[in-house]
This record gives C-alpha cells, structure tokens and sequence, in this order.
C-alpha cells in the first residue's frame, strides 16, 4: 500500500538570519551594559567620608584642627558639636578647620553630597582665661574708686570681661566682710565708683567670675584698703 512521505513546516529562511544576528550582538550588549553603582564606587574610590582621627583633641575658639580620613574631596560642610566651622580641603583625606566661636564639647561632623560621617570622639572646646584684676583707693568721706582691668589683653576681652561688670564693695564688720554698695564699670578702662558711709575699717571690691561663649573671667585675690577717717 501507498504510505504518503512525511512532511515537515517548512521554516522562513528570514528566523535563521534573525537568530544568528541576535547570537552574534549578545557579547556586545552584555559589554555595553552600564557597570552597577557599588562597581563605579570601587573603581574611582567614591563613598561617603569617614573620620579617623582629628588634632589638637581640644583647644579654644580659633584654634586650628587638622581632620584626617578619606573621601573628603567634595565636603562642602564641618561642624563642631552642631556650629558650622570655617575649613579647608587638603586633599581626600586631611581637612583643616577652625574651631567656631561657642562651640562647645562635641563631635566633629563632615558632609558631603554622598553623606556624612562623625567623629567617635568629642572635641573638648576650652574657654580662653583671663586674669581679671581690680584697682581700688578709698577717697574723701567715703568714696570707693576703682577700675576692673586685665592685663596684656585686647580691646575685645577687655571689652567682654570688664565694661559693665557689678562691682561690689564690702567692709569688714565684726570680722566678716558685708556688702556695703556697688556699681557698674563702665568704658574700655572699666571706671567705677561707689559711694559710702563714712565709717573706719577695712574695704575691699570683688566681682563674680564670668562666663561668654569664648571667655572665663576669673577675678584676682582683691586687694584689702583700710580707711581710717571717721
């Protein structure tokens, strides 16, 4: 008996080609895929900044701060326990800085447009200290006159630690100083003036220690004057 010759579906000679040019680009896509964003990181070194170490590990408002690390190219921020500090970039790993005004005991933190690192340690911001001094004499029936002034400083301490500080004047009264009057210094020079009743005995002027955001203005021992007019 006849078997009729078995056929197959014939296949466009057009998938062929089509098939074998797809083969032929994979390689080059695969190639031309962009690399992922932790390849670019590892090859040109980007990444947040991190602090290893900063010096001096304290100091008072101006002082320099060299901050060492890596990835500090492009920080466009440092900060000393929250206050904004004037920087300069070194190079990828160092920056120096200056401490800001109040800054306070804190970190040191850094910024840049991939994030931010902070210090594992504090900086210990110290307050500069000046030596207050008062002057008095004893004149008349009965003025205190006096000045509060600190030697070998600026106009700006001066300024800060001796214009318009209360100054107190006491007396010694059955072996105990008292306070008898006050004024306010007033001017660059720290002038004050203090009347009083005329009574015999020893005087002597005082002020309290004070604090500003950059400053500690400790009092000197205060000089005793005796008055012996009545």
């Amino acid at each position: 008996m006849f078997s009729p010759k078995a056929t197959h579906p014939r296949v466009p000679r057009t998938f062929f080609t089509l098939s074998l040019i797809a083969l032929c680009l994979l390689p080059a896509v695969a190639q031309a895929a962009p690399p992922s964003i932790s390849s670019v990181a590892l090859i040109q070194g980007v990444g947040v900044p991190v602090i290893s170490d900063f010096s001096p590990d304290g100091g008072p408002w101006k002082t320099t701060v060299t901050i060492t690390g890596s990835g500090f190219t492009d920080v466009f921020s440092v900060r000393f326990n929250g206050k904004a500090a004037p920087f300069f970039v070194v190079s990828d790993a160092t920056i120096t800085a200056r401490v800001p005004s109040g800054a306070g005991v804190g970190p040191i933190r850094v910024e840049d447009p991939t994030g931010e690192d902070v210090s594992t340690a504090d900086f210990q911001f110290r307050r500069i200290r000046h030596r207050v001094v008062l002057k008095m004499h004893l004149e008349g029936h009965l003025k205190a006159i006096g000045r509060v002034t600190l030697p070998h400083v600026g106009a700006r301490a001066r300024f800060e630690c001796g214009v318009g500080r209360l100054v107190t004047v006491q007396r010694k009264i059955s072996g105990v100083f008292a306070s008898i009057g006050d004024d306010e210094s007033e001017g660059i020079e720290g002038r004050f003036q203090v009347a009083l009743p005329d009574r015999r005995g020893e005087y002597r002027a005082i002020i309290e220690v004070k604090r500003t955001p950059n400053r500690k203005c400790l009092p000197d021992r205060s000089i005793v004057r005796t008055h012996e007019h009545a």
